[in-house]
């Protein structure tokens, strides 16, 4: 019957959402991650930063020489450790703009099965219509 045909498209359309809502959980929870380790490596930079700024302090009055190779270390570490986040923040941008992808493809589905209920919905309607006719009036539901 046309209902239970109704029940089931609604059915693949509900699963098929439950799957793409799992496989987006899935990744956010992926991406949390990932940010998370971001976080922990730029605090990891701070320190180091932070930590050499104090040395520069406390070499002041070395020769210019010295200072030279001292910021020359500097930026060899802070250069080391963007290298190594560097693969990391493509990967969480790539998976940012795969997540994007699927959010649109998630709203085509939506708007597809609002049509898709708005038929059904009109087709009821007028199902019901004929089925409500008196027998005595003399239309027939073909005729409806």
């Amino acid at each position: 019957s046309s209902s239970s045909e109704v029940g089931a498209i609604w059915q693949d359309i509900e699963e098929g959402l439950r799957e793409q809502a799992a496989r987006l959980r899935s990744d956010l929870t992926l991406s949390l991650q990932e940010n998370r380790e971001l976080k922990e490596r730029l605090m990891v930079s701070e320190a180091t930063v932070h930590a050499q700024a104090e040395q520069l302090k406390d070499y002041r009055d070395l020769s210019v020489i010295r200072l030279r190779k001292l910021l020359s270390l500097f930026t060899q570490r802070f250069t080391s450790n963007l290298r190594a986040s560097l693969p990391l923040l493509r990967k969480y941008n790539s998976l940012i703009q795969a997540q994007a992808r699927e959010l649109s493809h998630l709203r085509q589905r939506m708007r597809e099965g609002q049509g898709v209920c708005h038929i059904l919905t009109q087709h009821l309607g007028d199902t019901t219509k004929v089925l409500q006719l008196p027998i005595g009036t003399g239309v027939t539901a073909k005729e409806k």
